[in-house]
This record gives structure tokens, C-alpha cells and sequence, in this order.
């Protein structure tokens, strides 16, 4: 390379001509510099797309927890779309700041929704009933008397309380010509005080229209064994044995219009669990005529026998319970 000046030779990195001193404009410098730019350009450009590719990987990955931190920071308001310290966000934050907020605000919409559903539920658990029934016919006798009130209950899931049923409160009723007791038994003529569970009602099949199911058809041969000695004592049975109740005869002939047996001394239909001489043949009766005081039944009419037949429900399991005021 020459001086433009003088034409003396040059270096190639001589920057002034050692013979006039005349500065040189060097070609291979201004290229370098030019592939210096465009490099350092390229550099910083690169840099800034890791950078956008990293906040979007980010925001895609760790969406919830901004949602926290801006939360936590206060940078959204509960409630609302407004954003505060909006200069103070980094460049680009601010609309994702936005949808993050949307987001929010639809998420507590959601959470508030599912509280309320919470709130229902618990409060339909507090409507439930406490014991293992459903139904419950409460006879309720003044004093030491046999006469007193019948009624029937059914546990409302609506109101969480017990309400009458219509149609079937304060029936007249009997019970022992003793009254009631817990020391109740074969001929001591009173009912058995307490809570029982109503089992098999003994129907005429040939004209029973009631709804519930748990019966038992009779015949003219049906009774309850009421002999303390015998292994079917307090049983259902369908011979012409003696000393057994002719439950039967007394439906088919029009005397009662059906029976439900109480279960305070087995359930009837098997010896399981029965006490002789604990009382045998203790129903619910339902008589056509005036009810009178028995030898321990809790007698209603006959019309009011079928109006609970027909309201009664196995599946509620239902209970007796009779008691003194």
C-alpha cells in the first residue's frame, strides 16, 4: 500500500506515512469497523429474542404464580381491572398484567360460585335427620289412663324438622286397660312404653289398596302364638293349633280392618330374638268401631288404619312411639 501524498511504500498497519506524515485512510480498518457494527448488532439483537422467548416460556409455565405475586404485591385490586404502579412494571408487562387480571377476576367469580354450592351443601348436611328414621307414629297418653292421641311424623329435608302429615294427627286411640309401661307382658294388660319399630301389617290381600308393602295375606287358619311354651311364641303362623290369636278370622270377618305388628318382642314373622311371656300379638289395631282399652294393642278405627297404611313407608323405616304426659 502506497501514501496518497508522496507514494511512498506503507505497512498495512502503518496509520500516518513515515516519509511526509500524512495520515492514511485505511480501507481494511473501515471494514473492520463496518463488521464490528454488524456483529455487535447481531449480538444484542439475539440477546433480546432469548429474552422475549424466555418471558413467553415463562408466562406460559408460571402464569399462576405471577397471578400470586402480583396479589400479594397489590398490583391488582381484588374485584376490579384496575392496575396500580403501571410505570413501575417492566416493558410488555402491563398487557399481560391485564389478562392476568381478567383471569383473576373470572377465577374469584368461579370460587364464589363454588362457595355458595359449598354453603348449600352444608346446610342441607345440617337438614339431616338424626336418628335412623323417617316416619314415626307418636301415641301420647295422659297419665296412667288407656285412652290418648295418635299421630303420624315424617322428617321434612326441605325444613330439617319433623311435621305432621295431613290427614293423620290426633286420631283417638287405646292402649292397655293399665295404661302404658316398660314392664309390659303376657297378661299384664298394659302397652310397651317406648320406642319400636313397626313391622309386618296382617292385611286382607283381597282388597288391600294401601301403599304399604310390608304385609302379610291372611287366611281364616292365620294367628299369633300366644302360648309362653311354645317354640313359636309371638310368631305368625297358619294352622288351627290353640292358643294363638285369631288375627285372621278377626280381618276376614270385618272386626279389624288390618294389624301392624309392633316390634317389642320380635318381629312375627320368626322366633328371632323373642322373650316368652314378654308379650305376644301386640299391634297397632285398627277396629271397625269404637276403640276400647285392650289387653296391650294401641287400637285406632278401622278408616284411620287405612289412611296410615296408605301413608306409611317401609323405606323410611318406621317407629312406634308411645308415651306418657
Amino acid at each position: 500500500m502506497k501514501c496518497k501524498n508522496c507514494g511512498a511504500n506503507l505497512e498495512q498497519d502503518e496509520l500516518t506515512c513515515p516519509s511526509c506524515g500524512t495520515q492514511v485512510e485505511n480501507d481494511i480498518k473501515k471494514s473492520y469497523s463496518r463488521t464490528f457494527f454488524i456483529k455487535t448488532a447481531a449480538f444484542v439483537l439475539f440477546f433480546i429474542a432469548i429474552f422475549v422467548l424466555c418471558f413467553g416460556v415463562y408466562n406460559f409455565f408460571f402464569k399462576d404464580e405471577m397471578i400470586e405475586d402480583l396479589k400479594k404485591n397489590k398490583i391488582i385490586v381484588d374485584n376490579s381491572e384496575v392496575i396500580k404502579n403501571n410505570n413501575s412494571l417492566p416493558v410488555g408487562q402491563n398487557e399481560v398484567t391485564t389478562q392476568v387480571t381478567t383471569e383473576l377476576t373470572t377465577r374469584e367469580e368461579t370460587t364464589t360460585e363454588e362457595a355458595t354450592k359449598e354453603e348449600t351443601r352444608d346446610t342441607q348436611k345440617s337438614k339431616k335427620n338424626p336418628d335412623k328414621f323417617d316416619q314415626k307414629v307418636e301415641v301420647v297418653v295422659e297419665g296412667d289412663g288407656s285412652y290418648g292421641k295418635m299421630t303420624l311424623y315424617q322428617w321434612s329435608k326441605k325444613s330439617g324438622e319433623w311435621t305432621k302429615v295431613k290427614g293423620c294427627s290426633d286420631w283417638d286411640c287405646t292402649v292397655g286397660e293399665q295404661g302404658i309401661s316398660s314392664d309390659f307382658g303376657e297378661e299384664k294388660k298394659v302397652s310397651p312404653k317406648g320406642q319400636w319399630n313397626l313391622g309386618v301389617a296382617l292385611v286382607d290381600s283381597g282388597s288391600y289398596t294401601g301403599k304399604y308393602q310390608d304385609v302379610y295375606g291372611v287366611t281364616y287358619n292365620t294367628g299369633i302364638i300366644d302360648d309362653v311354651n311354645s317354640a313359636f311364641y309371638n310368631c305368625i303362623v297358619e294352622d288351627n293349633r290353640a292358643h294363638k290369636d285369631p288375627s285372621g278370622l278377626t280381618i276376614l270377618s270385618g272386626t279389624c280392618s288390618a294389624l301392624i305388628m309392633i316390634e317389642c318382642n320380635g318381629d312375627g314373622r320368626s322366633n328371632e330374638g323373642v322373650v316368652s311371656g314378654k308379650g305376644s300379638a301386640i299391634t297397632i289395631c285398627g277396629v271397625n268401631g269404637q276403640p276400647s282399652p285392650t289387653y296391650g294393642c294401641v287400637d285406632i278405627t278401622g278408616e284411620n288404619m287405612m289412611k296410615l297404611l296408605d301413608v306409611l313407608d317401609e323405606k323410611c323405616n318406621p317407629v312406634i312411639i308411645i308415651k306418657k304426659i
